[in-house]
C-alpha cells in the first residue's frame, strides 16, 4: 500500500486455484487500523464502503472474551 500511494504500480499475485476456502474472515484488527492511519491510508480504506466493525465478541474454551 505504502508503494501504490507514492506512485507505483503494484500487482499481487495468489497462486491458490479458486473458489477456495479461507482461513479467516477479511477482518483488520485494531493494531491494523492504526498503523493505516499512521501511513495515512485509513481514510482511503474506509472511503471503499467497507462497513466499519466497532465491536465483536469472541468465544473460547467456554468463555466469552
Amino acid at each position: 500500500m505504502l508503494l501504490a500511494q507514492r506512485g507505483y504500480k503494484v500487482l499481487l499475485l495468489d497462486k491458490a486455484t479458486f473458489p477456495s476456502d479461507k482461513l479467516s474472515t477479511h477482518f483488520i484488527l485494531s493494531s491494523g487500523v492504526e498503523q493505516l492511519a499512521k501511513w495515512g491510508l485509513l481514510e482511503a480504506v474506509a472511503a471503499t464502503g467497507c462497513p466499519p466493525i466497532l465491536n465483536f465478541d469472541v468465544y473460547a474454551a467456554d468463555a466469552w472474551l
